[in-house]
This record gives structure tokens, sequence and C-alpha cells, in this order.
């Protein structure tokens, strides 16, 4: 009861500086919409790897969510992290463009929990590429992570990692080795969804 006691105060910790905003709330499998066969797919992997965490923990496997803006990343990560979290599995989350605005002892705790946390989520990697400090920060607490086997989720917009510069490359080839690369394609949701609230509109003020 302790050790449980520990754990559940370990993930209120976590999850009280975490990246959690609204759409981290409405992130659930049971709100996934499945509009074509790829998008079954998707949510199969992800369901997947949440269901059998357990065992992706054991053999250091985490996910990379790669491809275009807007084709729902965040969002699956977010619905893996809802799920787990649900089970009382202790997650960090957060966000290279979070950290690039840190500093001082409130960047250094955050990186501490990003190097130790069980699973680490870091959303929109790639957008440290015009912050050589930033990069090298995020790059030391990716290779801490994968020297001590512990799994991360990784999502960004890069879609041709070997037209990066030779030390990103080197950190990217070093992420295919842990994490299992998902290519999220297709035509954006947040443009379809933007799409849907216009036409909805329109039809309200054209009543």
């Amino acid at each position: 009861e302790k050790k449980r006691e520990k754990e559940r105060d370990r993930m209120r910790e976590l999850l009280s500086v975490s990246l959690i905003d609204e759409l981290f709330y409405r992130s659930t499998f049971d709100s996934f919409t499945v509009r074509n066969e790829k998008d079954e797919r998707y949510k199969r992997q992800l369901r997947n790897y949440a269901d059998k965490f357990e065992e992706m923990y054991r053999m250091n496997r985490g996910l990379l969510l790669y491809g275009p803006p807007g084709t729902g990343k965040t969002f699956g990560a977010y619905c893996i992290a809802n799920q787990l979290i649900a089970q009382g599995v202790p997650v960090f989350i957060t966000s290279v463009v979070k950290l690039a605005t840190g500093f001082g002892d409130e960047l250094q705790r955050t990186l501490g929990i990003m190097r130790n946390a069980r699973l680490l989520i870091l959303d929109d990697l790639g957008a440290e590429r015009n912050t050589e400090t930033k990069a090298e920060q995020v790059f030391d607490v990716i290779d801490s992570r994968i020297n001590s086997c512990k799994p991360m989720i990784i999502t960004s917009n890069i879609t041709k990692f070997k037209d990066e510069d030779i030390r990103r490359h080197r950190v990217y080839d070093r992420l295919s080795k842990v994490c299992i690369p998902i290519f999220v394609g297709g035509e954006s949701r947040r443009l379809e969804d933007a799409k849907a609230n216009h036409d909805k509109l329109m039809a309200m003020l054209n009543e």
C-alpha cells in the first residue's frame, strides 16, 4: 500500500508539471474519430502500445510519431497518456517549445524529471533546430533515457530525417532503434475540423 501511495504521489507530481491543455483532456481512444483504413490502423497501433505498455517498458520500446502538421500525432500520444494515467502509470508530458522558454532551476527540474519519468512524451521534436543550446539539452535527455532503458513517445513534424544535419541525424538514428517509427500522414485533422466548424457557423448565419 505504501508503494502504491508513493506511485500515486509520483503521478500527481508529474501531472502538476506536465504540458496539460484542452487537447489533452479531449484526447482519448473513445473520442478518436476513424475516417478511413489508415486511421483504423493508426488507432489500433496506439491502443496496442498502451495495452502492452509493461511489455514495451521491459523491452525499452517507445514510439516516434512523425509526419505533416495537423495529422493527429500529438492527439495520438495523448490518447496513450490518458489510458496509462488512468491505470496509474506515471507519465510526464512536455514539448520542445515549452523547454525553449524555460530557464534556471525550473528548467533543470524539468530536465531531471524528463530523464527519470517512467514514460516521457516529448512533443514537437525539431522545433529546437534554431536554438543550439536547447537542442543540446533535448538530445542529452534523449541519450540519457536511451542509455537508462526508459521508453519515450516522441512526435515530430520532420518527415525526412536524412536531410537533417549530421549531429541531429545521429540522434534520430539512435531514436529509430528504441522508438518504433510510425508515419502519420493524410489530410490535416485541424483543417478538416476548422472547415466543419466554419460550415456549421455559416449554416447558422444563413438560416
